[in-house]
């Protein structure tokens, strides 16, 4: 086997390009669509139209109208946007319910509105991430405006009970508002966002395999939100400025290769997952985070007692393996996943944790590079640190 191979799995931040996205995006960086689509002249017209025409098929895909679909750079924006821009009820009411697992994306802006006076209450999770239905519905009241609260959970693949918990808390409350992050979902469970028993959610286009600096706010029309910047727009109120067309053409063809291919894709996915499952537990010591069963198919996380999970990327990224360790949106501070604590890890398991995504392009062929590089890498850590073995 070769050993000069190269092992994406880092795809909870970041996904490259597949060549037939990119060359269904490449024209509208220097042959069409190039106009400021707020202009009235035949460019702008024509830039104008390509962004209507992406939107309508993107929300054909999704399962929902254009004029409910909100063009951001990011997920991140889109997060802000749906939290901080909230109007609806909040004057009157003063409480949110979150769940203890939910992307920082979603924490950092909702504890600006705790540091406004919002009362925060933050649902806790079991040993694999399911969430607290009865907390949450305990703590539900009249004075509770936003939930939020994800399908699948970003980093340990946990699939919710989320349509039906999402009914039920409608039932108690019937002007709350439901926020989620459903990119993590894409791909993974097939749904139409119209269907889906919530008011808001939010995409980042990578996370689809699609290009980054693009993404979407889902908002149904009764929901009030005022923008958080003010510019001049073409066709984005709520978020001023030029769009980021080429990105929009690709988020479109991203998403028909995700819808078109879904079967084929789950049915490789889970045959990978299982194997990299099997073999990296029979590694001494490892310990698999999140649940084996409800589990997103493209998702592993897993604790390597005794390595630094920083130190593990690094060695696995000298044989060109890149993954992200413990929580990939803290990765550049030296602190344990928000998500592992939640369901009661230790920290020195959240510390050697590694979360693995595989997609749909990788082979055999890397999946077994994988297998036989990861025992290498951890006796060759845990050799260094003195880990002599136990919990």
């Amino acid at each position: 086997m070769a050993n000069n191979l190269e092992v994406y799995l880092d795809f909870e931040n970041g996904s490259p390009l597949s060549m037939e996205i990119l060359k269904e995006m490449e024209p509208y960086y220097y042959l069409k669509g190039y106009g400021h689509s707020a202009l009235t002249h035949k460019k702008g017209w024509e830039a104008y139209g390509i962004i209507e025409e992406n939107l309508k098929e993107i929300a054909n895909l999704l399962g929902t109208q254009s004029e409910k679909l909100h063009i951001t750079h990011d997920g991140v924006e889109a997060a802000n946007l749906a939290i901080l821009g909230l109007e609806t009820l909040k004057d009157k009411k003063k409480k949110i319910l979150i769940s203890k697992i939910e992307p920082l994306h979603f924490h950092y802006p909702v504890e600006e509105m705790e540091r406004k006076g919002v009362e925060v209450i933050k649902i806790p999770v079991d040993k694999e991430g399911f969430i607290d239905e009865d907390f949450l519905l305990q703590n539900l009241d009249e004075n509770t405006y936003l939930l939020i609260f994800s399908w699948i959970n970003h980093e340990i693949g946990t699939i919710q009970k989320f349509e039906e918990i999402c009914k039920k808390a409608k039932d108690k409350i019937k002007d709350l508002v439901i926020l989620a992050d459903l990119s993590d979902t894409l791909g993974r469970i097939p749904f139409k966002l119209d269907a889906l028993p919530i008011d808001m959610a939010i995409f980042f286009g990578y996370k689809i395999y699609g290009p980054k600096g693009i993404g979407l706010l889902y908002k149904k029309k009764e929901i009030k939100l005022k923008p958080l910047i003010f510019g001049p727009f073409s066709t984005q109120p709520l978020w001023p400025g030029e769009e980021n067309l080429p990105a929009l053409v690709g988020l479109k063809f991203a998403l028909k290769s995700l819808m078109e291919n879904f079967e084929e894709r789950e049915k490789k996915l889970k045959e990978f997952q299982k194997t990299l499952i099997s073999g990296l537990l029979s590694i001494p010591y490892t310990i698999l985070n999140g649940p084996k069963e409800k589990r997103a198919i493209d998702n592993l996380n897993i604790s390597f007692l005794g390595c630094e999970g920083e130190a593990l990327t690094v060695e696995l990224s000298d044989m060109g393996i890149y993954i992200s360790s413990g929580s990939a949106c803290t990765r550049r501070i030296l602190q344990p996943s928000h998500v592992l604590l939640a369901i009661g890890k230790k920290y020195e398991e959240a510390h050697g944790s590694l979360l693995l995504k595989i997609w749909h392009n990788h082979t055999r062929e890397e999946i077994d590079y994988v297998l036989n590089s990861f025992p290498k890498a951890v006796e060759r850590i845990r050799k260094i640190s003195g880990f002599k073995g136990g919990a």
